[in-house]
């Protein structure tokens, strides 16, 4: 969907599928921002018998190329095809680096490359640096942090300015999906009752979704009725990982150890964000153990927190408690 909101840049974003997390919130933030952004999963129908000759024409029509640079787009086929025909074309064109230098081809380091690794950079500061250099106003677009720590808002007007409007209800009470941050393989985001005002509470609940089929749900109203019925803060962060092209499942593969590794930069990112570090979390966990495992070493003396490991086939959490990351076994709660 291509919004121009007065504004002439038309900008291409090349990506390859298993990045689409970042590229859908490139696009949406991008547009925010007053800027046209082409992706081929929300401008292309399913049904288009000539998808090719498609890319082709928005490439034709762009006034920018952007590359998400990871890994996988390097490898990718349709994306090589799709930077030289930018080239031919003599669009400008920017390098989103997400990954080692090294992983990139040869001609894309000789582009503009921006830092979207997120080591030194958070999401928000990045993009920043992207809308300015294709001309338009990042206060145009700005993330939940800024909204945390400088505006008195609902949750609910809040999820209106940042354009979101997923949502569920429980026991009568609306909840908002607020985006946070992507990174190449998860999307974050703050989960809350639409009607609170926006500022985070004392304690928070964090929920990795990393397992389990797409069609059962993301789990969110287990953690959110577990809250509820344990009188705790019905706030949530969650991530939501890794789904492999093609699949039903969110899954981790094991011949790939840099999205494990992303995965757990990504929650480090999240809960070390100012205004979140050092509050008291309830980790729930819908994936793999040793990826559990994982994020409680890396969270280790950050703050107090207790993990809720999410059973399958059953209506529990089993729950530990870690007192700096020297975890026990407490009891069974049910969700």
């Amino acid at each position: 969907m291509i919004d121009n909101a007065g504004n002439d840049q038309v900008v291409f974003i090349s990506y390859d599928r298993t990045n689409s997390p970042l590229a859908q919130q490139l696009q949406h933030d991008l547009m925010r921002a007053g800027l046209s952004a082409w992706l081929d999963k929300s401008d292309i129908s399913s049904h288009d018998p000539d998808w090719q000759s498609s890319i082709a024409q928005a490439i034709n029509s762009c006034s920018h190329f952007i590359v998400i640079a990871t890994e996988e787009s390097a490898a990718s086929v349709a994306v090589a095809e799709e930077f030289e025909l930018a080239i031919k074309l003599n669009r400008p064109i920017f390098i989103l680096r997400t990954c080692a230098l090294v992983y990139l081809p040869k001609t894309w380091q000789k582009r503009q490359i921006l830092d979207f690794t997120f080591a030194e950079v958070s999401y928000q500061d990045a993009i920043g640096k992207l809308i300015i250099d294709l001309g338009s106003d990042p206060s145009l677009s700005p993330g939940l942090l800024h909204l945390l720590n400088a505006e008195t808002l609902t949750v609910g007007r809040a999820a209106s300015t940042l354009t979101n409007n997923s949502s569920f209800t429980l026991k009568g009470t609306t909840f908002r999906y607020l985006p946070f941050a992507p990174s190449a393989y998860s999307m974050s985001y703050l989960i809350a009752p639409e009607d609170a005002d926006l500022c985070l509470p004392p304690s928070l609940a964090f929920f990795c979704k990393c397992t389990g089929r797409i069609s059962r749900g993301d789990t969110i109203q287990e953690v959110v009725q577990h809250r509820l019925e344990e009188r705790l803060p019905p706030w949530v962060l969650m991530l939501k990982g890794h789904v492999p092209k093609e699949s039903e499942s969110f899954r981790i593969p094991v011949t790939a150890p840099r999205i494990w590794n992303e995965l757990v930069r990504s929650v480090v990112r999240l809960l070390e964000a100012p205004g979140i570090k050092g509050r008291p979390v309830d980790l729930y966990l819908e994936c793999p153990a040793v990826l559990a495992f994982e994020i409680g070493c890396r969270l280790r003396g950050m703050a107090p927190f207790r993990c809720f490991q999410y059973e399958y086939g059953s209506t529990y959490f089993n729950v530990l408690c870690s007192d700096h990351g020297v975890w026990q076994p407490l009891h069974s709660s049910k969700a």
